[in-house]
């Protein structure tokens, strides 16, 4: 098997400028040391295909009008070569609600039923540079976008 080594810029180009390939049908070296460095590059993957496919002229993008079906576009892309896209959205106010809970503040916390996205898990609460864990599906990144919060995070997609 032959194998072809392009830059960042070529790799990022020829992945998004075209539909998504099948499942684990390419094979990519990110060339990590380690977990915090694959999940950082991860995420340069993320934030530059999402500024290739919903970027406005200026590359900037409105992650509030991004809807369920254009995450699950660029999950296809990384289902491509082998990682799974997950990614969640919360009021910050729910967040708040859940640190509270979990801290003892407030007594009771009502998951918010009327979400598209999965409940919010004590996981999510813990920046990926904080995170002891050696499982890129434990590591998770946090951003604030006016009153929301993203939560967006990987594992490796199951063989099937």
């Amino acid at each position: 098997m032959d194998f072809t080594e392009i830059d960042f810029e070529t790799f990022l180009l020829d992945l998004f400028d075209n539909e998504p390939k099948n499942k684990n049908s390419i094979l990519v070296n990110l060339d990590a040391s380690d977990l915090v460095e694959l999940f950082e590059r991860l995420l340069s993957i993320f934030h530059n295909g999402s500024k290739i496919l919903y970027g406005d002229a200026f590359g900037k993008v409105d992650l509030l009008k991004m809807s369920i079906d254009d995450f699950e576009l660029i999950n296809k892309y990384f289902n491509s070569f082998g990682i799974e896209l997950h990614f969640k959205k919360f009021e910050e106010l729910q967040i708040n609600k859940y640190k509270n809970f979990i801290t003892g503040i407030e007594k009771e916390y009502k998951k918010n039923l009327f979400t598209d996205y999965s409940p919010i898990e004590l996981k999510d609460l813990i920046n990926y540079k904080d995170s002891n864990s050696n499982l890129l599906e434990d590591l998770r990144f946090q951003l604030r976008v006016s009153r929301y919060i993203f939560i967006i995070s990987f594992s490796f997609c199951m063989n099937n």
